[in-house]
């Protein structure tokens, strides 16, 4: 496993191509890895055997995250999260336990998988009745109803994971509700998302929502007023989080993505704090800046997300750039996010819906509107090669499928591929 990454990670910072052959030799053997660790563990479940299994899993999340291969990755994320629910209700002493950590990082790549390539895990969940990975799914609720032992934790440990716990429950509410549908009528398979429905169930569950959302940015708002800049600097991640879920709960029930339009406030508030952060991290200790300071690989969750979301969802042209260099600013891996990859997709959805604009409502050119039908609601992230063998990966294509309402009509989207360029 530890050499599979390693080979990943040179590969992930060499300017030279990788070797398809080493590639495909080591991450073989670290699937072998996870399995006979699972074989291992089968007889004796304890707490120590049952980490072993799930950090595995979460070893290879990280795999699959270099090789840019996100359908494999939901596949180790969902059983290792399945396996660490499992664990932890049995397990009595998993509290206090490294599976405890474990369990907490793969929820935050769940979390940052939802979010990098929405469709990615709809597709597995929905799919799943056809296929004989069912039982490994997950459901967001579950994940959220785990956390049993914040009391072991500190008061900023527990802040944050009840802020992990609310991204969960909105995920569980909103994208998994959603239904996925093959259209026949298109050329290919062109997937179709339906809007999300306000039944009753979802509509009793907003206010509590809101509820908790206010409680928590009160809190970050006092940790922002700490002497500690450390930890200061670490909650204006949290507070940027907290901005978003805002914007997120304000407008995510209405189905039309104008909504946000109202939202430039806030927007602008995650850029600045986003600009200032970056800002701080690349001075050194004299505060002079220093002339290289992006990392190549980070592990942790950060900017990547928030900054991706508020490029996509904010139409205003200038504030939407001004993220996407901001995202330039981060490190190449963050977590799921690959900073190329994600940084070419908001380029992309931004000049597609401009470009869409231009074509189907020249009126709105002129003020700078980017009308309904020509923005994108969903997108779905994947690759294909046109042979095999040494040349494929020289030879891929790196696509993104892009959703948008049919004008006139909120139950009906168009599917069309773009080609990115990385």
């Amino acid at each position: 496993m530890a050499i599979a990454l390693g080979y990943e990670h040179q590969v992930t910072i060499s300017a030279t191509p990788p070797v398809t052959t080493h590639a495909c030799i080591f991450h073989s053997r670290a699937i072998g890895s996870l399995r006979q660790t699972i074989v291992d563990a089968k007889d004796i479940e304890t707490p120590t055997a049952m980490f072993t299994v799930v950090f595995n899993c979460l070893l290879l999340v990280i795999l699959q995250c270099f090789r840019k291969s996100f359908d494999d990755m939901s596949i180790h994320l969902q059983h290792g999260l399945r396996i660490a629910v499992q664990s932890i209700s049995k397990c009595a002493a998993a509290a206090e336990s490294p599976l405890r950590d474990s369990f907490r990082l793969l929820k935050q790549y769940y979390v940052a998988a939802t979010l990098f390539n929405p469709l990615s895990l709809q597709r597995t969940v929905h799919g799943a009745s056809r296929t004989s990975t069912n039982q490994a799914l997950v459901n967001p609720e579950d994940l959220e109803a785990m956390h049993d032992y914040s009391k072991l934790m500190t008061d900023d440990q527990a802040l944050e994971a009840e802020l992990q716990d609310l991204i969960l429950g909105l995920i569980a509410t909103t994208l998994t509700s959603r239904k996925l549908q093959i259209d026949s009528t298109h050329s290919g398979s062109s997937t179709l998302a339906e809007p999300l429905e306000l039944s009753p169930t979802l509509l009793s569950k907003i206010p509590a929502f809101r509820t908790r959302h206010e409680a928590l940015e009160l809190a970050v708002d006092e940790r922002l007023l700490s002497k500690d800049a450390d930890r200061k600097q670490h909650f204006e991640l949290a507070k940027m989080r907290c901005l978003l879920i805002g914007i997120y709960l304000r407008c995510r029930w209405s189905g039309y993505q104008c909504h946000y339009d109202t939202e430039l406030e806030s927007f602008g508030r995650i850029v600045e704090l986003a600009e200032s952060h970056l800002e701080q991290q690349g001075q050194d200790s004299t505060g002079k800046l220093q002339e290289s300071f992006v990392p190549p690989v980070s592990t942790l969750l950060g900017l990547g997300t928030i900054l991706s979301f508020t490029a996509r969802m904010c139409r205003q042209h200038a504030l939407r750039h001004r993220a996407v260099g901001a995202m330039q600013k981060c490190p190449d891996k963050n977590g799921p996010w690959d900073a190329k990859l994600a940084i070419a997709i908001c380029k992309a959805i931004i000049a597609y819906e401009e470009l869409k604009t231009r074509e189907e409502d020249i009126g709105s050119v002129l003020t700078g509107y980017i009308p309904e039908h020509c923005r994108v609601h969903q997108y779905y992230y994947h690759h294909c090669s046109a042979t095999s063998g040494p040349l494929k990966d020289k030879l891929r294509k790196e696509l993104l499928r892009v959703f948008r309402i049919r004008k006139g009509t909120k139950t009906e989207f168009l599917a069309e591929e773009i080609e990115l360029e990385i």
